[in-house]
C-alpha cells in the first residue's frame, strides 16, 4: 500500500515537473522577413505587410523586421500616443545582444541632431564633392536643418561609435511620421556597425538575437531642469520621472526644455521590451 502511495506522489511530481519545464521554455523567436532591396527610411509603412507584426500590448505598439546582408530594419507603431513619452527628446534605443540574454551591451540610440546649413554644406562636400555657389546659397536659405542618425552606446550611455552625417549606407538612421495607424517610427540599423567593438557582437544571417527597445524618462538635462523649476517655485522634488511632462522649443538650439507643473501627471515614463528576432537568410 505504501508502494502504490509512493508511486502516485512520484508520478504527480514527474508531471508538475514536466509540466512546469513546458511553461517556462524558451519562447519561438520573432521571424524577420527577407528585404529584397534597400528601404526607403521615410517613416512610411507601405512597404511593410501587416502579417508579419508582433505587438507588445504594456505599451500598444506594434512592431516587425525586415533585414537584408547589409542592414537590419525595423517598424515600430505607437497605437496611443501617451506611450511616446519623452521620446522627441530622450530619443529611441535598440539594444542588441547575440548571447540570447536580456542584457545591454551595446545598443544604437536615435534621435534627431541640429545642424546648420554651413555644417551640413560641409558634410555634403565631404560626400559628394565641391558645391557651386548657387547650391550653397540656395542650403543657406534655411538657418539650420535635422539630421536622423543613431549613435553606439554602452550600457551606460556613454557614446561609442558617432555617427557623422557625411557618413554613406552604414551610418543607423530613422524617421518618423503621423499615419492612420499611429506614430510610425522607421529604422535601419547596419549589421557590420558593432563589428569594429566585438568580434563577440557580429549580426549574422539566420541567427537568434536578443533585442530591446527603450524610450522615454528623462535624461540628466531634463532632471537639472525639472529641478531648477521646482527650486524656483519652492516645491521639493519628489525624484519620480512620472511627475513631470516636458515640452520642446525646436527653434531654440540649446535644446532647453521647459517643465510644466500644470502637466506633471502627463508623465515622463521609461518604457522597455525585449524580443527574441532570427536574422533572414536570402
Amino acid at each position: 500500500m505504501k508502494n502504490k502511495t509512493f508511486m502516485r506522489v512520484f508520478l504527480l511530481f514527474i508531471m508538475i515537473v514536466a509540466v512546469s519545464l513546458i511553461g517556462f521554455s524558451k519562447e519561438e523567436a520573432f521571424e524577420s522577413s527577407w528585404a529584397a532591396s534597400s528601404l526607403k527610411i521615410d517613416g512610411i509603412s507601405k512597404e511593410w505587410s501587416t502579417d508579419s507584426f508582433g505587438f507588445e500590448k504594456k505599451v500598444k505598439v506594434d512592431y516587425a523586421f525586415m533585414n537584408n546582408d547589409e542592414s537590419l530594419y525595423v517598424l515600430f507603431v505607437f497605437k496611443d500616443r501617451k506611450y511616446l513619452s519623452t521620446i522627441r527628446l530622450t530619443g529611441f534605443t535598440i539594444w542588441l545582444n547575440t548571447e540570447g540574454k536580456k542584457k545591454k551591451i551595446y545598443g544604437i540610440k536615435f534621435r534627431e541632431r541640429k545642424v546648420s546649413a554651413d555644417e551640413l554644406i560641409a558634410a555634403i562636400e565631404i560626400k559628394e564633392g565641391p558645391r557651386s555657389e548657387a547650391e550653397k546659397q540656395q542650403i543657406k536659405a534655411n538657418p539650420f536643418y535635422f539630421i536622423y542618425q543613431g549613435e553606439v552606446i554602452d550600457k551606460k550611455g556613454k557614446v561609442l561609435i558617432e555617427s557623422s552625417f557625411a557618413g554613406g549606407k552604414n551610418v543607423p538612421g530613422f524617421r518618423s511620421k503621423a499615419q492612420k495607424e499611429g506614430i510610425v517610427h522607421e529604422f535601419k540599423v547596419p549589421l557590420k556597425v558593432l563589428e569594429q567593438l566585438s568580434a563577440d557582437q557580429v549580426l549574422e544571417l539566420g541567427k537568434t538575437l536578443k533585442v530591446g527597445f527603450e524610450w522615454g524618462g528623462l535624461t540628466k538635462e531634463l532632471k537639472d531642469a525639472k529641478a531648477k523649476q521646482q527650486a524656483a517655485s519652492g516645491v521639493k522634488a519628489s525624484g519620480r520621472a512620472s511627475d513631470v511632462a516636458i515640452t520642446e522649443d525646436v527653434r531654440d538650439g540649446s535644446k532647453r526644455a521647459l517643465t510644466s507643473m500644470a502637466s506633471m501627471r502627463k508623465g515622463a515614463t521609461k518604457h522597455s521590451f525585449w524580443v527574441d528576432v532570427k536574422l533572414a537568410q536570402k
